[in-house]
């Protein structure tokens, strides 16, 4: 993520502050702008992204289960060189 230039170099108040970090003019934030948000809905967010992590993981397991049932490993084998084609002269 680019770093947010500061272009905000004059005291301003909380207000002021939070709106000009909205607005993408600084990268500062006031003391109270993590409090503004909404903790019910965050925990939320993270519960249903904990959820599609689980389904994920399980289909990365599912697949590799049938990617192994059909590719079984095989040996290494030294590569051979390619065969010749065409007269020698």
């Amino acid at each position: 993520m680019p770093e947010i230039p500061e272009l905000i170099d004059f005291p301003v108040s909380d207000d002021w502050l939070d709106y000009y970090h909205r607005q993408g003019l600084t990268p500062r934030m006031s003391p109270r702008y993590f409090q503004s948000i909404d903790e019910t809905r965050i925990n939320a967010r993270i519960g249903l992204l904990a959820e599609n992590i689980s389904v994920l993981g399980e289909e990365v397991q599912r697949l590799r289960r049938e990617v192994a049932t059909k590719n079984p490993p095989r040996e290494q084998t030294k590569p051979q060189p390619p065969k010749k084609r065409g007269v020698d002269v």
